[in-house]
């Protein structure tokens, strides 16, 4: 199982190196050592990348590189048995994304828990609809049609100040 969060509120100040030694960090705590190397990438700017294969080779080119356009970086676990994780992050000047994948669904959870309090990433609230407010207003081609007799003069004056007349107009005829 695979889910991703995309986080649109973040801390300004956030650390982005220590958001991706974190991750070992959570999978160091669950008694689950590291799966081959990780992979790591350091999009600079339009003109250079640097790609990394251990964390610690990320730190130091992340301790000299302050600003850069987007970090991607993807991480695996094993735990005893048929325990293991997968930890994707992605970050761009304006999200976090964070992907977590394993067959424990709780290990899923707590990796995104994890995630969210100790970097305190979040989304904006979504409000809730209020159903007495609604209008539900439905889409129409012919705005014309819906004008009563009442309201007809305006529909003509409005009209009239074109070169056809309507084609429902029987008075013109």
């Amino acid at each position: 199982m695979k889910t991703a969060h995309t986080y649109h509120i973040f801390p300004r100040t956030l650390d982005h190196a220590r958001l991706v030694a974190s991750v070992e960090e959570f999978a160091k705590k669950r008694s689950m050592p590291t799966l081959g190397h990780g992979f790591f990438n350091l999009r600079v700017n339009n003109f250079e990348e640097t790609q990394c294969t251990t964390v610690e080779e990320f730190l130091s080119v992340m301790a000299r590189t302050p600003v850069f356009d987007r970090l991607s970086s993807f991480q695996r676990w094993e735990g005893k048995g048929d325990k293991q994780v997968r930890v994707d992050i992605d970050v761009t000047n304006n999200t976090v994304k964070a992907a977590v994948e394993a067959k424990d669904i709780d290990l899923v959870n707590a990796a995104h828990a994890y995630l969210s309090s100790e970097f305190n990433l979040r989304n904006p609230e979504i409000p809730r609809s209020d159903n007495s407010r609604a209008l539900h207003p439905q889409p129409t081609i012919f705005l014309g049609r819906h004008f009563d007799c009442q309201r007809s003069p305006k529909v003509h004056h409005l009209w009239s100040l074109q070169s056809a007349p309507p084609i429902w107009d029987k008075t013109s005829s």
